[in-house]
């Protein structure tokens, strides 16, 4: 009876006294951080461990963890008799993870990390020696909180909460899985599910990562505001997907399976401009896998429709877009003047011979073993009535054009060499011309194309501006219309071929001093054409003028 009451005093009174006196000093040794622990409870009976009200402050004086409580149930009994560290419960309530990133780039929590070099070689040491013969039946933590805070991104912030995880069976003893389960929510949009099968014998899991209504333009701004010179102002993603991973003697394996992403209402401006440069009402890409080990990935297809995009060519002779990714040096490295070269002459010194032996040849280093590139395939990509508005700012009156209803689709992509890709394409050209590309393209190098090509009723007055600065003749009306089958072969020099026939209906050309008609046709056309730019040869086999008018005048002067 002495020997059971001094164990319980030992166990309710003195043990509790000890882990609350101890650990926050123990972690102020180890971290240097003042941690507070309000209450703790022990069961020398049951062997049941509850700590409540942990406290850990960052570097800004303000909570970096802590949490509500923490229970733990030991078994004792089976412990002893399968030599191994058995836990009946272990849950984690409520705890609070505050990170934050300062504006020099160091984080609240640098202070705590532990630069001792004899715990780095322990640890080292530790995981050379496998993993600790452990068994938890349940593992849980329940409304769990994160935040994010990064000044270094412009004051950026983020909150996963509730963050709740339970495991089910998860042991070293055996190579069965343990069940998981894991949800979290972003206060800004989005939630998170992952379920599946964890092993730590060997290391592997299996299961399904499902991410619903993830927010972008929140995203953009913690992790791509440095990196990309535009921002997404719009959009919501979703993914999903089946996977397997493990450790191999070789590394990471991972193996995805039945993927899907789907992006929303996705908006893209440049930086400080509310005016959108790209517009994406959805992109669907479905039937994604992937092996990391084989370096395959496929996909079934991907998918977009009713996008519009707005690109301009600027007075420098470049596109926007250009212009935004342009790299920052790259204007200086091309104004910096070359270093001019030396003459021999004019240092004969260097003529000669030197009086310092050469040194040994070495043997060139050992090639590394070449990769296994990646094989890349998709089935099918289809893009359905997109819009391109274009404008000229090159030219003194600025030029629009707009592609609409452009409709896209390419089959059996992939990235191995010399395969054929049957592609298809119709637009529609500022509302009244019409554009259609049907045949077959090879992927990777060398590229080439053989494609039937018929274009109608393109309105030859909408490039009135670029005649503007070398003629005062005014297009007043008149049709372009081709058909035919192109080639191209883009080699060490593009080589073009074509073999068709065009006409330009309805001229009418006016000369802007005299406000009259000055060349003018019903209808001119050029039959059989046939193009071979590497022989720089252009034949027609027959050429019909219908009812062509010249308004031809020599003036007093001459």
């Amino acid at each position: 009876a002495a020997t059971v009451a001094v164990y319980a005093i030992l166990g309710f009174y003195l043990l509790p006294i000890i882990i609350r006196d101890k650990l926050p000093a123990l972690l102020a040794e180890k971290t240097g951080g003042q941690a507070q622990l309000q209450a703790v409870r022990f069961n020398p009976f049951i062997f049941k461990l509850d700590l409540d009200g942990f406290s850990l402050p960052g570097a800004n004086g303000k909570n970096l963890f802590g949490f509500e409580t923490l229970t733990i149930d030991f078994n004792a009994f089976a412990s002893l008799t399968k030599q191994a560290a058995i836990f009946d419960r272990i849950v984690l309530r409520k705890p609070d993870v505050n990170i934050a990133r300062q504006a020099d780039g160091s984080f609240n929590f640098s202070h705590l990390l532990n630069k001792d070099h004899e715990d780095k070689k322990a640890a080292e040491n530790k995981k050379a020696a496998g993993l600790m013969s452990l068994a938890i039946q349940n593992i849980a933590i329940e409304e769990g909180r994160i935040s994010w805070a990064d000044a270094l991104a412009g004051d950026q912030t983020e909150t996963l909460s509730p963050v709740s995880i339970s495991a089910t069976g998860l042991t070293t003893l055996n190579a069965v899985g343990a069940v998981f389960d894991l949800g979290l929510n972003l206060a800004s949009g989005g939630h998170l599910h992952w379920d599946g099968e964890l092993n730590l014998t060997p290391m592997a899991s299996k299961g399904r990562i499902a991410l619903q209504d993830l927010v972008l333009p929140k995203i953009g701004r913690l992790f791509l505001q440095k990196i990309l010179p535009v921002e997404m102002t719009e959009g919501r993603l979703s993914l999903q997907t089946e996977y397997r991973a493990g450790m191999a003697d070789s590394g990471l394996t991972l193996a995805l399976s039945n993927g899907e992403i789907d992006i929303k209402q996705l908006s893209v401006a440049e930086k400080g401009k509310s005016d959108a440069l790209i517009a994406i009402p959805s992109i669907a890409l479905k039937g994604i896998s992937a092996d990391l080990g084989k370096h395959q990935a496929s996909a079934a297809s991907l998918s977009s429709s009713d996008a519009q995009i707005k690109a301009w060519l600027q007075q420098d002779g470049r596109i926007n877009y250009q212009a935004l990714f342009a790299k920052p040096d790259d204007t200086a490295t091309a104004s910096t003047p070359p270093v001019p070269a030396v003459a021999a002459s004019s240092a004969p010194e260097a003529a000669a011979p030197s009086a310092v032996s050469p040194a040994p040849a070495t043997a060139p280093p050992t090639a590394a073993p070449a990769e296994q590139p990646w094989q890349i395939t998709l089935d099918e990509l289809t893009l359905n009535n997109y819009q391109l508005l274009f404008t000229d700012q090159s030219r003194q009156t600025p030029q629009a054009m707009q592609w609409s209803g452009i409709n896209f689709n390419l089959r059996n992509f992939g990235n191995r060499e010399g395969e054929k890709l049957p592609v298809q394409l119709s637009a529609i050209f500022n509302d009244l011309g019409k554009l259609k590309i049907d045949g077959d393209i090879s992927s990777l190098t060398p590229f080439t194309a053989a494609l039937a090509v018929d274009i109608n009723t393109i309105k030859l007055k909408t490039f009135q501006s670029y005649l503007d600065n070398y003629l005062n003749l005014q297009l007043v009306d008149g049709d372009f219309n081709s058909h035919g089958n192109l080639q191209l072969t883009a080699a060490d020099d593009l080589q073009i071929g074509f073999q068709g026939a065009a006409n330009v209906y309805g001229l009418i050309t006016r000369d802007k001093l005299s406000n009259k008609d000055f060349v003018k046709w019903s209808d001119l056309q050029l039959q059989q054409i046939d193009i071979d730019l590497a022989k720089q040869a252009v034949t027609v086999e027959k050429v019909v003028f219908d009812r062509p008018y010249v308004r031809f005048t020599i003036k007093k002067d001459r």
